[in-house]
Parts: C-alpha cells; sequence; structure tokens
C-alpha cells in the first residue's frame, strides 16, 4: 500500500487545482461527504475544526449533517479563533450562518479555561467528536505559543468524548513521521484521505489514529502521479498477493545448492537458543543449506536441536564462545556462502566482539545480515565498517534499544522512530529494519517500507533471530538487500499473526513464529487476491 507524506499531498492538491481545474472548495466538497456519511449515523455531533482547510472540511461536513437532521455544535479552535480562519472556512461559516447555525470559538491566544467547561460539556452532551482540528501538518514545537492551549483541547477531547472520529489524522499527530508532542487526540477512527500517511502507520502516531480507513477525493489520481516523484510505502495482509511476487522463484528443477547457503555465526553458552531460531527460521525461509559455526563446546546442544543444519565446530571441547583465533576459518567458510547471519546470541565479551569486526572486514560474502549482540562490534568506528560495507548487501536489524547504541551521540538529536532509522542507514551505509509494532526498513531518503503485520505476542526473547534468519534466507537466495529486509519484516508478522491464531498473544513464544513460517508462506503462496 503506498504513503503519501503532507507536503506530496499539497503538491498534488495544487497541481490539481493549477492545471486540471479542479477547485479547493470542490476538493473539501468530497473530503466533507466522506466525513458526512460516516457521522450521520450518530444523533448529536460536536464538530470541532481548526482554522485551515482541514477545519474547512469540518464546517462542510457540519452543514451537510445539519440538513440530515443531525443535532450538530461547532467549534472554531486556532490561533484568533474565527478572525483567524482562512478564506475557505470563512465560505463555510458563512453558509452555516446563514442556515442558523452558531459556531462558537476558542481563541488559543487567550487563557483555555475561558472555554473549557464550555467545551466541556458540548462534548459530554453528544454521541460522537468530529475532530477536523489540524489535519497532517501538526508538528510539535512550532506553534510553541499555542501548543500547551491545544493539548488542554486534546485533553478534553480525550478525556469527554464518547466516540471520536478524526478527518485525515488525529490532531497532535505529524503526519510525516508519526511523531506527537505531549499530547494528541486518541481517535477511535481516522477517516484519511486519498492515500495512508506515514504518521498513520509509524508510533507513536499510530496509536493515537484507531482504525484507519481510506477514503477517496475529487482529486484525479493523474494529480499524484504528475506532481509526486516518490510514493513510500506500508506492507499490510492486503499485499499478499505483491508479497507472493517478490518471493524468491523455486526452480522446480533446483537442489539443494540451488536455493541459497547460508552461514549462521551466533550463539553463546547461555544463548544457544538465539542460533537454534535464527538457524530454524533460516532453514523454514527456503534455504537450501544452512551452516552453523558454532563453537565446540556447544556443538551437543545444536546437533540436536537443529539435526537439518551443517555443523561447523571452532575451537576445542571446552571452547564455548566465540574467539578471535577462529576468524581465519570463519572466513575460509564464508567464501562459499550467499549470505552470512553474524550476531545472535553470541554475547558482549571484548574479544568476540573483536572477531565480529576482524571477520565482517575480512568477509568476501556480498550479502551479509548483522543482528542483536553483533550489532555492537560496529559502534568502535562507524565510519570504517561503512567503508567494509560498500558495494554489499548489507542488512542491520536492531530495536530500539540497539539503535540508539549504533548511533550514539547522534540518538539525542533524532527526531522519532523515522528519523533514527534513517541516521543508522546513513551512518553505516547499510539496509536498516528498525524492529518494534511498526518496523520500518529503510535504504535511502527514497525508499523505505513500514509492516503492519506482527502484534504483541511477538515481544518476547528471541523473535529478532528468527526475523534474521528468515532474511538471511532471502538474502541467499538473490533478492536485493531492501526486498530480503522489507519481505523478510513482513513474512516474520505474519507468522506471528498465525502464532496468535492458534496460541494468543499471551501464550506464543519465538519459537512459535519460527514454526509458523510454513503457515505464513502458506497463506501468502495460496493467496486468490481477496487478502
Amino acid at each position: 500500500m503506498k504513503l503519501i507524506t503532507p507536503r506530496q499531498v499539497s503538491m498534488a492538491d495544487r497541481y490539481a487545482a493549477e492545471t486540471m481545474g479542479v477547485s479547493i472548495i470542490e476538493m473539501i466538497e468530497s473530503a466533507a461527504e466522506a466525513l458526512f456519511r460516516r457521522c450521520v449515523c450518530f444523533r448529536r455531533v460536536t464538530v470541532l475544526c481548526g482554522g485551515g482547510n482541514n477545519g474547512a472540511d469540518g464546517l462542510c461536513a457540519a452543514q451537510k449533517l445539519y440538513r440530515h437532521g443531525v443535532s450538530v455544535k461547532v467549534w472554531i479552535v486556532g490561533k484568533n479563533g474565527l478572525s483567524g480562519s482562512n478564506d475557505n472556512c470563512r465560505f463555510f461559516l458563512d453558509k452555516l450562518s446563514a442556515q442558523g447555525i452558531i459556531v462558537k470559538e476558542l481563541d488559543l491566544e487567550k487563557d483555555i479555561s475561558l472555554y473549557e467547561k464550555d467545551l466541556e460539556k458540548d462534548i459530554s452532551d453528544c454521541n460522537a467528536v468530529l475532530e477536523c482540528i489540524l489535519g497532517t501538518g501538526f508538528v510539535p514545537g512550532r506553534r510553541a505559543k499555542t501548543d500547551n492551549s491545544l493539548y488542554k483541547v486534546f485533553e478534553i477531547v480525550n478525556g469527554k468524548s464518547e466516540y471520536t472520529v478524526s478527518a485525515d489524522i488525529a490532531a497532535g499527530v505529524n503526519g510525516e513521521n508519526g511523531e506527537t508532542g505531549i499530547n494528541a487526540v486518541c481517535a477511535d477512527e481516522t477517516l484519511t484521505f486519498a492515500y495512508l500517511k506515514p504518521g498513520h502507520v509509524i508510533l507513536p502516531g499510530k496509536a493515537r489514529c484507531g482504525k484507519v480507513t481510506v477514503v477517496p477525493v475529487s482529486v484525479p489520481e493523474e494529480a499524484y502521479g504528475a506532481s509526486v516523484d516518490t510514493f513510500f510505502e506500508a506492507f499490510c495482509k492486503e499485499d499478499l498477493k505483491r508479497i507472493k511476487k517478490m518471493l524468491p522463484v523455486r526452480d522446480p528443477f533446483g537442489h539443494k545448492g540451488s536455493f541459497g547457503k547460508v552461514l549462521v555465526i551466533a550463539g553463546s553458552e547461555g544463548m544457544t537458543g538465539a542460533a537454534i531460531l535464527g538457524t530454524r527460521a533460516c532453514l523454514r525461509s527456503g534455504a537450501g543449506l544452512c551452516y552453523l559455526a558454532a563453537p565446540r563446546g556447544l556443538l551437543g546442544i545444536y546437533e540436536t536441536t537443529v539435526p537439518e543444519a551443517v555443523k561447523v565446530p571452532l575451537g576445542e571441547a571446552k571452547d564455548k564462545w566465540l574467539k578471535p583465533e577462529f576468524c581465519e576459518q570463519l572466513v575460509s567458510l564464508a567464501e562459499g556462502m550467499d549470505a552470512v547471519l553474524i550476531g545472535p546470541g553470541v554475547g558482549r565479551r571484548d574479544e568476540t566482539l573483536a572477531l565480529v569486526r576482524e571477520f565482517l572486514k575480512r568477509c568476501t560474502c556480498p550479502n551479509i545480515i548483522a543482528d542483536a549482540d553483533g550489532l555492537r562490534a560496529l559502534t568502535e568506528n562507524p565510519k570504517e565498517i561503512k567503508t567494509v560495507f560498500e558495494n554489499r548487501n548489507v542488512v542491520l536489524t536492531p530495536h530500539w534499544g540497539e539503535i540508539t547504541y549504533l548511533l550514539g551521540d547522534k540518538a539525542k538529536d533524532c527526531k522519532g522512530r523515522l528519523d533514527a532509522v534513517k541516521n543508522c542507514s546513513e551512518n553505516y551505509g547499510a539496509v536498516t529494519v528498525l524492529k518494534g509494532n511498526d518496523s520500518i526498513t529503510y535504504k535511502d531518503e527514497k525508499h523505505y517500507t513500514v509492516n503492519t503485520t506482527g502484534n504483541s505476542g511477538m515481544a518476547t526473547g528471541g523473535s529478532g533471530d528468527v526475523l534474521a534468519g528468515i532474511v538471511a534466507s532471502f538474502l541467499a537466495a538473490g533478492m536485493s538487500a531492501y526486498d530480503a529486509a522489507r519481505v523478510g519484516v513482513f513474512v516474520h508478522g505474519l507468522a506471528g499473526d498465525m502464532a496468535k491464531e492458534k496460541l494468543t498473544e499471551f501464550s506464543m513464544t519465538a519459537g512459535d513464529v519460527a514454526e509458523c513460517l510454513g503457515d505464513a508462506f502458506k497463506r501468502i503462496i495460496n493467496d486468490n487476491g481477496e487478502g
């Protein structure tokens, strides 16, 4: 599913108005029609409007609701209240006035306590709030003088509204990146126009928008094609047919060497599960051969838990973690591999991290995924690592805690998750997956994908190791780093959803996610196009 930023929406609107003869009033009328159709089922509606075009959508919708017998109370919430409204708002304010509808004003420049009780009463007395205050253009901190008053309005809506419908995006959410200030409207549902915006699918904004429905507007599709150079993406369950086409092709005449050879360098005493889960997921995702390189002292564990993998013993029987002296053997082994997965469960010993760094410098395998503790090895000299990664397909898979130490001092300057994953990819010259409820796969400023599969049951130890194994398998099969990562994240989340269906979010484990990979692939491959 395509994502479009608020800036791009403005470009398309302007193109439609200037080149295609579609007036702004027409656009507002079509947006208002969708809002009206959703809210006409409520008997009493309080409509909160800002002074811009999003507010004009609400004013127009209020007029339609009134005509159809809905009791409406209308507020203008903005800087300087009614007098601060734009020409489009005033156009519809005049129409409301002609029908005898009183519009109250809340001037954000004045003391909010002047309006608080009246606003609370109007919201408490209605069945639903139609919230059209800001639209997608909110940037926390930009309106420093009025933000605190806005936040108080949001607090009243959240505390008093029986049901809230937001227009385009919940007020207080930045449509560009999902960031919020100290507060935002918590909508039960959002009607957004033409396309999803990044703020609908990236946390914390995602959590504020409720159920999001995309509704058409009068802007012709050609306006977006002509004015927007880049569409970002969100992968959701409706994209099964597309995901199926992106999966590696299985040659019916192939053999085990045809479907990718993966070297897994993972695990240590006490964390053998990471290596087991990553290897098992790799094999469950189509890899023809998976080599698990392990300290000899741990080999017995792996022989019984992942019998399908080729085990490569390192060192002596007393060795139970990775050491620098294993580097030569690992570099030689990697020469014949299609992809290398390094890091899950390797631990944080200085000597192990030194091995990871040295291996990455000398490894000739073109496809690498670094995960978990292995990411810590990259932070000693990011510039050197970026040079090492040049001309390779590299995927990094940090969660939020891991990306903060990957970024070091730069982390404190990042404005949210999208900014963090962008900086990480630029710093290390790699595709980065920032894991979470809204996992973001970022390649460059024109290519990022937000994932929507998965659930809270996946927030459990070992889940990331399963993801790493899936991505490694896709890399070995010849997918680009970007596609391997974003499709891997989708499949991982879908397997998690299948595990949830069987076990609930409370009872599922990372091992259950790995076991459900077959169910996930089955659902994708057998998709009939209905999603």
